[in-house]
């Protein structure tokens, strides 16, 4: 049995992270992932999809778990993105 938790994505987010973590969760492109919450919102008159979204992000709580913020499953990712910047400017 896997132990993936669905989490609200904290760094791959345009709104509140809910398709970032269904993305993480599932192991599909976000681009896909928001494409489809679109349709759906277009095609219900945008009554579903924006209750919805609502919906989701209450209650799917925040993780600092996902593939952007995981080196790997289980394993805590620790760089911070300004590392890399502050490396570059260092040298």
């Amino acid at each position: 049995m896997s132990n993936k938790k669905l989490y609200r994505s904290t760094q791959n987010k345009v709104f509140c992270g809910v398709c970032g973590g269904l993305s993480d969760y599932f192991g599909i492109d976000v681009t896909i992932i928001r494409v489809v919450w679109a349709l759906i919102t277009v095609f219900t008159a945008f009554f579903g999809g924006i209750i919805g979204y609502v919906i989701c992000a209450a209650i799917i709580p925040e993780g600092n778990g996902g593939s952007f913020e995981q080196k790997s499953a289980g394993e805590p990712y620790t760089a911070k993105p300004s590392d890399e910047f502050d490396s570059y400017f260092k040298k």
